[in-house]
């Protein structure tokens, strides 16, 4: 929906995402969509030669110099859809890729976030279909019990109580923040969100969490949106952010966790 040229947001529209430049002419592949959901180079049983395919597919990849994006953020780099950035400069509406401590992924948009002393990223919130195939709340902000604070369950019927990924204080308080790998919770200064704060027990962090907690991240910013004002690490080269610059059309949305 987001690439699809004609600007349409319902239901019924049959919608044929574009990557060049808007111009409308050539069609995103479905390479990207295998790309992006991690099957590209995978085997599959059920797929007659599928051993010879994906051989193909990484002597082609390895002729061409080309990285094995087999993941949503580096399919989307790898296509020219956004740019990669540090994940600790991530805000609201990026789309990150993230590898579970139990190796498992998951990719998902960056729903809010919350920043330490020297304005870097130490947990967000994130957006996306959670559950299983044939139960779970859906698209949702992650959170415990089936985001239960959000969204009525009733057998196998989700039920919204409120307009949902609108700005509200429950998300502060019902919702998982996720520490970023490498940060523990007990370093997420809890008082620095606004009020209410969000209970330490809703700050996931591998040492209190195990599995369900990140062990690594990737992250990249959609290209219309301003890159970070003073990058974090050597993810974004100055090239990239000069580009980012003069392509801007949009300015981040500020986080609505951050006190002040």
């Amino acid at each position: 929906m987001m690439f699809d040229p004609s600007g349409a947001t319902d239901d019924g529209t049959t919608y044929s995402p574009m990557i060049n430049n808007g111009m409308g002419t050539l069609a995103l592949p479905k390479e990207y969509y295998m790309l992006h959901n991690g099957f590209y180079f995978q085997f599959d049983k059920d797929v007659p030669n599928s051993a010879s395919i994906v051989a193909a597919r990484k002597q082609q990849f390895d002729k061409n110099g080309w990285p094995l994006c087999d993941d949503s953020v580096l399919a989307t780099v790898f296509f020219n859809l956004g740019y990669a950035i540090d994940i600790r400069d991530v805000r609201r509406g990026d789309l990150i890729g993230i590898d579970w401590v139990t190796g498992n992924g998951h990719a998902a948009f960056v729903c809010d976030m919350h920043t330490d002393e020297n304005n870097a990223v130490d947990c967000l919130q994130f957006l996306s279909a959670n559950g299983h195939a044939a139960t779970g709340p859906g698209v949702s902000v992650s959170a415990p019990n089936d985001a239960a604070a959000f969204i009525d369950h009733a057998g196998e019927q989700f039920t919204k109580k409120f307009q949902l990924f609108a700005d509200n204080d429950l998300y502060l308080t019902d919702a998982w923040w996720y520490c970023l790998p490498g940060v523990t919770r007990n370093v997420v200064k809890l008082e620095t969100f606004r009020s209410p704060n969000p209970p330490a027990s809703h700050i996931v962090d591998k040492a209190n969490n195990g599995n369900y907690a990140m062990g690594k991240l990737r992250a990249v910013r959609f290209w219309g949106f301003a890159p970070p004002d003073a990058p974090h690490g050597d993810v974004l080269t100055d090239e990239t952010c000069e580009l980012a610059t003069q392509l801007c059309q949009w300015q981040m949305t500020a986080p609505y966790s951050i006190a002040g």
